[in-house]
Parts: C-alpha cells; sequence; structure tokens
C-alpha cells in the first residue's frame, strides 16, 4: 500500500481478515484485524463475518457486540449463525436480555436458519433468571411459529416453572411436549414429581 500506492480491494483485505480471525490460533493479530477492518471504506459481509469469528473466538464480545450492531445498522447479516447464537448467548450471560431480543428479532425478521436454536438460547437464559412472564411468551412465540422446541428448552420452561410453584402451567407445558412427540426425560420427572410432592398432591406425584 505504501510502496505501490495501490489501495486494496474488499477481496484482499477480506482474504486478510480470513487469515487473521479463522486460521490463527493465538489471537495476538486479533487488534491488527480490527485495524485492517477499520481501513475497509465499505465492509461487507465477509469483513463483518471474519471479523465477529475472530472476536467470539477470542472472546472479545463487547466489541463483537458493536461490530455487529454497525453490521445490522447497514443492512446486512453474518455468514456464520454460530457466530449470532454466541453473541446471543454472551448477551444473555451477561444479563443484557433485551440486547439479546433484539438480536433473535433480526434473525427472525429475516428468516435465518439459526432462528430455532437462537430462541432456545434467549429462552434458556430467561429461565435460569427466573423471568417466568418473559420466557412464557417467548415460548409461546416460538411454538406458534411451527418452530421445534428441543428437550432442553421443555426442560428449562418446566424446571423454572415448577420452581416457581406453577405446576398448573408445568403439567401443561408437559403436555405440549408430549404432543410434540418430545420425549421426557428424568430432568423432566423429578422437576414434576418433586413439584407435585411439595405441593403434597401425593397421587400425582
Amino acid at each position: 500500500e505504501t510502496r505501490f500506492r495501490c489501495k486494496p480491494d474488499n477481496f484482499v483485505y477480506n482474504n486478510m481478515l480470513y487469515v487473521l480471525c479463522k486460521k490463527e490460533s493465538s489471537g495476538e493479530f486479533i487488534d491488527f484485524s480490527l485495524m485492517i477492518f477499520r481501513r475497509i471504506e465499505s465492509p461487507d459481509t465477509y469483513s463483518y463475518s471474519n471479523v465477529l469469528v475472530g472476536l467470539c473466538k477470542f472472546g472479545r464480545f463487547e466489541t463483537a457486540i458493536e461490530i455487529f450492531k454497525e453490521m445490522c445498522e447497514a443492512g446486512l447479516v453474518p455468514t456464520r449463525a454460530f457466530v449470532i447464537i454466541r453473541l446471543i448467548a454472551e448477551l444473555c450471560r451477561l444479563g443484557k436480555m433485551e440486547e439479546g431480543f433484539e438480536i433473535l428479532k433480526v434473525v427472525e425478521e429475516r428468516k435465518l436458519n439459526c432462528v430455532e436454536e437462537g430462541y432456545s438460547t434467549v429462552i434458556q437464559a430467561l429461565c435460569e433468571h427466573r423471568l417466568v412472564e418473559e420466557a412464557s411468551h417467548l415460548f409461546g412465540r416460538m411454538l406458534s411459529q411451527g418452530l421445534k422446541p428441543k428437550l432442553i428448552v421443555y426442560n428449562s420452561v418446566i424446571c423454572m416453572l415448577c420452581k416457581m410453584g406453577r405446576i398448573g402451567e408445568a403439567e401443561r407445558v408437559f403436555e405440549i411436549m408430549n404432543k410434540k412427540r418430545c420425549l421426557p426425560d428424568n430432568v423432566t420427572y423429578n422437576s414434576l414429581v418433586h413439584a407435585y410432592s411439595e405441593a403434597r398432591n401425593w397421587e400425582i406425584a
């Protein structure tokens, strides 16, 4: 660039970012990658995706969230679904549920193939924080869109409801689970048995 006074195009930039962010294992070049990224006049999907992969890979989630917001404002989405899921999971871990839900809405609007996994990630986080109304609403929304919750999602909702003493609602989720042919496991049964025992409803327990 300095010697020949030729500005690299996006193809060159993206190849550099690919090597530094996806192939490099130590993480020592991630700041150099960001410097390269910031020199691109019009970053494209691959520019953003390569940097996001590197940032997530090396635990730089705060910066990854900022870059993702910029990407959304530019009307682009990452090429790799796992990048989005990592961002949602990290936001939820940090207790930033609203921001996680905002990313989920983008995923939903763009009809990306990771929407089901995105819902699962947010619902599990809401259940862990015992945000009953929010988790129940999102779970209902997931079902209404024809998405198929996995066993871990059903168990998260059932365990949360049982711990909160809302056994009737837990039983309804258990019935939905059976209708959807998702087989319960020991976690499902243990939660329900314990909840009914606590309520002294021995017959159902």
